[in-house]
């Protein structure tokens, strides 16, 4: 009986590998971490569902998600360069080339702690302008605002480092610490400071985040001394890459922070704090995504880099990610009226409990575009920047003009502001139906660029303006 029960214990790592072999490694990783970041999100929806709404008063609760986008607009300077050093950490150590890789992560840390402490001193500068519009008068959240901004722009890039080093095992465990951190920070803050409390708990749990990837990248280059080396011979190319990401990033990080900061703004704060419920359930869809992307980047990169196809991982991931998320959207629409009635800090969204469809559609959408971008930076292609920036630069702008109309009419025809006055612009059904169809026209575009125009094998086709670096390095 021992003996049989040792085979059994004994029995269940050989059928993981064979399992993983199976699966291959995105869907494998991509499984864990679903499977193991799931606990994570039921921290954070109750946090987000129960504790927030129930600490914080309904006039503040709409603030909260303006103030998180915030922190990522004033985050964007450094993004692309996140997104170059990510690309080119997964170069260079898919080439061995680790020397080069310690010194470009040394100094994207420091170019982003630098850049994003000048940040924070604008943020001080331009704070009595940012509370009026949110309505608030503690500059002690922008204080940790600040605070957020530094550890946004350092935690990305140890996560890149991460995924590029193929530390995947610690990636599928990386957002616990933070995670649980977050709720006991959540639990002891929340219910003496407010949301002052909560934006503390969000950094202490950033730094644990911090904390856990920066121990895991130390141990990996424990394991394999290699001295720095200089990277300047890729500079110009570098920088060829980073281009189109200024425009990228430039665009997509800017919407949700408007949206959000409009609803707070423009809206009465009961929509405002309606729309914190609604997306709080609707972003769920983002877990599905989120899992997926977190290894499509580095999988992409080093099959494109070897000269492999990679539209199998493209399609796998548009199809599961939509599939998951419409899904969850179906369920949504059925249950979220009942939602909402079931506790007393969520009644604000019953007036608005029909909307909980179009949020939901669009962070599903959002999810499997997210894919799609990831999949085309991975192989330096940026084609799709041709109708990606101006469908987002529509988004965005025209909601800004319509729901500030009336700073506009006296430089504009009568008949032209009439008609305009004539949409019910200031309402948060107007804010997430508009949103919602843009990104499905968005996602749509994508499919057709994804499975239709792209007719060629990835080996044959060639990217904007680069080449796999393994016909570069093939003689070395």
């Amino acid at each position: 009986m021992v003996q049989t029960a040792k085979e059994s214990v004994m029995l269940i790592p050989r059928l993981a590998t064979k399992l993983k072999t199976a699966l291959g490694p995105l869907w494998w990783y991509s499984a864990l971490l679903f499977a193991v970041m799931r606990l994570g999100d039921l921290i954070n929806l109750y946090i987000g569902a129960f504790l927030v709404p129930t600490w914080i008063p309904e006039g503040q609760l709409g603030v909260v998600r303006p103030l998180l986008k915030g922190v990522e607009l004033v985050a964007i300077p450094m993004a692309f360069w996140v997104l170059t050093a990510e690309k080119y950490l997964n170069v260079f150590a898919e080439r061995q080339e680790l020397g080069k890789a310690k010194a470009l992560l040394r100094d994207a840390l420091v170019s982003v702690t630098g850049l994003s402490l000048l940040v924070c001193l604008a943020l001080a500068a331009f704070a009595p302008s940012i509370l009026v519009r949110l309505r608030l008068d503690d500059y002690q959240l922008l204080l940790w605002g600040g605070v957020l901004v530094v550890l946004t722009c350092v935690q990305p890039v140890l996560a890149s480092a991460l995924r590029s080093f193929k530390l995947f095992n610690t990636v599928v465990l990386f957002g616990l610490p933070g995670v649980l951190v977050r709720l006991i920070a959540m639990l002891a803050l929340l219910k003496i400071l407010f949301l002052r409390g909560f934006f503390m708990a969000q950094t202490v749990s950033a730094m644990a985040g911090i904390l856990v990837s920066g121990v895991a990248i130390l141990w990996f280059f424990r394991r394999t001394p290699t001295p720095q080396r200089s990277y300047r011979e890729h500079w110009a190319e570098m920088f060829r890459y980073a281009l189109p990401l200024v425009i990228f990033t430039a665009v997509t990080q800017i919407q949700e922070p408007i949206e959000d900061l409009l609803i707070r703004q423009r809206l009465t704060a009961a929509e405002s704090a309606a729309s914190y419920v609604i997306k709080t359930f609707a972003t769920i869809p983002l877990y599905f995504g989120g899992a997926v992307a977190g290894f499509l980047f580095p999988l992409v990169s080093s099959r494109f880099e070897k000269g492999e196809n990679t539209k199998r991982l493209l399609r796998q991931s548009l199809v599961v990610t939509t599939l998951l998320g419409l899904g969850f959207t179906a369920m949504l629409t059925v249950v979220g009226p009942y939602l909402v009635n079931a506790r007393a800090s969520w009644q604000v969204a019953v007036p608005y409990q029909h909307l909980f469809v179009w949020p939901t559609l669009l962070f599903t959408f959002r999810a499997a575009i997210t894919c799609f971008v990831l999949h085309e930076h991975a192989c330096r292609k940026f084609t799709y920047l041709r109708y990606y920036v101006p469908i987002s630069i529509v988004q965005t702008a025209g909601l800004f003009l319509l729901m500030g109309w009336n700073a506009f009419q006296s430089v504009l025809p009568e008949a032209v502001w009439r008609y305009v006055a004539m949409w019910p612009r200031d309402t948060l059904a107007f804010v997430l139906i508009w949103s919602a169809a843009f990104q499905g026209v968005l996602f749509l575009v994508v499919m057709a660029h994804g499975f239709m125009v792209r007719a060629r094998d990835n080996k044959e086709e060639s990217s904007d303006g680069f080449q796999p670096l393994y016909r570069k390095s093939r003689g070395r």
